[in-house]
């Protein structure tokens, strides 16, 4: 079986701050720690999956995801935390790509799925207790214009203060790049067990 090809991207990188948290955490930089722990986290099974994190070097929207279909990985991962003008809004969402192909689709919210519920998970054993905000739809250009399966993280509210300091700290950051790598060798073990 070929490797799995993961694309983690770090949103907002270098494109603009994306969302402000309290004491001025800034939402591209926690996108780039989480990406860059998940990549860390994935060597060791570097037997069966290659990651690759988006360096993006001023990258448009357009630019990332033309990367994206140009090496057309097995799963595109967009990494990003949340905002809102009021700050007693917080919780954990996803939105799979939903605009492709039936199987396209169906990976997407297979794993989606997968890693919504292992981040809550995880998180929960390490003290923080996520709102739940489920697998939504939207029309988000990373996820709209890829064509591979995908989906687009987000995290967490970093303008919810309880929330960001979990966010801005190295146990949840590790935590939620664990459950990633987790839901990402657990969907890759049962392909595998799949075609044995």
């Amino acid at each position: 079986m070929a490797k799995f090809l993961l694309v983690l991207d770090p949103g907002h990188v270098n494109c603009n701050s994306g969302a402000i948290g309290f004491i001025g955490v800034q939402e591209q930089h926690l996108n780039q720690k989480i990406c860059n722990r998940v990549q860390q986290m994935l060597v060791n099974y570097y037997s069966v999956v290659q990651t690759t994190v988006i360096q993006p070097e001023d990258l448009t929207l357009q630019h990332r995801t033309e990367f994206i279909n140009a090496i057309s990985p097995d799963f595109m991962l967009s990494i990003h935390c949340n905002g809102f003008s009021y700050p007693d809004i917080k919780g954990i969402e996803i939105y799979p790509k939903h605009n492709g192909s039936q199987l396209v689709n169906s990976i997407s919210k297979r794993l989606s799925n997968n890693i919504l519920s292992k981040i809550i998970e995880v998180s929960r054993l390490e003290g923080y207790e996520y709102v739940n905000r489920g697998v939504k739809e939207k029309n988000l250009h990373m996820i709209r214009e890829i064509e591979c399966p995908g989906a687009l993280l987000e995290c967490g509210f970093i303008t919810n203060y309880n929330e960001c300091l979990w966010l801005n700290s190295s146990r949840g950051q590790l935590a939620i790049a664990y459950a990633i790598s987790q839901a990402i060798e657990n969907y890759i073990e049962t392909k595998i067990l799949a075609h044995q």
